[in-house]
């Protein structure tokens, strides 16, 4: 009958809907289940990273952590994150710090196609090469880029006469940067002419790939690992440098006992309870783990006494800055 045809498109209607409506569930928890199992995947790949990280510099200052396992897997995640954001900061300082060098061999760019058009422009004659693109080498860009190159140099040479001891480390740590930075802009050069054929083509991709790589492994090898491991460790709290700590009785009867042999003059402070201020510490190992590694800087012929003590017994109080010998005696 008449009545009976709008009720069957109705419930046709409906059913279609409602499987529509089921196909987007089915997709978007399909979607959720892909991500999850990425976000795990990239979990556990910084993790390993981390663990590399963390081994690279334990290895450096001699030290492996006790009570440190792999269940500590977000201190290893925060470890990679923070050795990312150096290499990554690194060399972005680094291919800055290029652009005005860039901008130099663009004069020479400049001065080879005068010289060809000035012998009539003959294609076969086109001088060949490549340069960045236009905005990467602006004025202000080149400009700026000069002005922090001097800046920083100048500050490495200020280093360098204040803290020799620490200036061939930095040198090469700002090396390798400079390096990489420079393999990076090499990535986004252009033939000087338009017309890229396959093989410029291919070396452009050939660059990139080498330029990714080289992120993280030209200051590793070209650089000072030491300054970049350093650096990824106070990052994330797990390193100290030029603080005061304050030692329980234990620890300190231990510092004090090793000083005492080895001829180092330590100066420290007695406080309330037993326990004892050392004003000129670096903390190399602390907040994971049961024990902290200590590097105390004293007077004598080693000048430096490195131990290992129990973790709940040693707090960071303030910079060397606020604390020196004469407050100590």
């Amino acid at each position: 009958t008449p009545c009976t045809a709008p009720r069957t498109f109705n419930i046709s209607f409906s059913v279609g809907i409602f499987s529509v409506e089921k196909d987007k569930l089915s997709s978007l928890k399909s979607s959720i289940d892909v991500a999850s199992a990425l976000f795990q995947f990239l979990s556990k790949i910084c993790a390993a990273i981390g663990v590399l990280v963390v081994l690279l510099y334990c290895a450096q200052i001699g030290f492996f952590p006790k009570g440190l396992s792999l269940s500590d897997g977000l201190v290893f995640v925060f470890v990679v994150l923070a050795f990312a954001f150096v290499i990554v900061v690194g060399t972005l300082y680094g291919g800055f710090s290029m652009l005005w060098l860039f901008r130099l061999l663009d004069f020479v760019q400049d001065w080879r196609i005068r010289k060809w058009k000035a012998r009539g422009a003959i294609p076969e004659q086109r001088p060949k090469g490549m340069r960045l693109p236009a905005g990467l080498v602006s004025w202000p860009l080149v400009a700026s880029s000069s002005m922090v190159s001097a800046l920083f140099f100048l500050a490495f040479w200020q280093i360098g006469k204040t803290k020799p001891d620490q200036a061939d480390a930095l040198y090469a740590l700002v090396t390798g940067f400079l390096v990489t930075g420079y393999i990076v802009l090499l990535s986004f050069m252009r033939p000087l002419f338009d017309g890229e054929t396959q093989k410029d083509v291919r070396q452009r991709k050939l660059l990139r790939t080498l330029a990714a790589l080289s992120i993280p492994l030209v200051p590793l090898v070209f650089g000072s690992s030491e300054q970049l491991l350093a650096a990824t460790m106070k990052i994330v709290a797990l390193r100290h440098d030029n603080v005061a700590v304050e030692l329980s009785t234990d620890n300190y009867s231990r510092l004090e006992s090793a000083s005492k042999a080895m001829g180092v003059e330590i100066t420290s402070c007695p406080l309330a309870g037993g326990h004892v201020l050392v004003p000129h510490a670096d903390v190399l190992w602390n907040g994971v783990g049961s024990r902290t590694l200590l590097r105390v800087t004293g007077e004598g012929p080693g000048h430096q006494l490195t131990m290992d003590a129990d973790n709940s017994g040693v707090w960071i109080l303030r910079t060397r800055a606020h604390v020196g010998s004469s407050t100590c005696g």
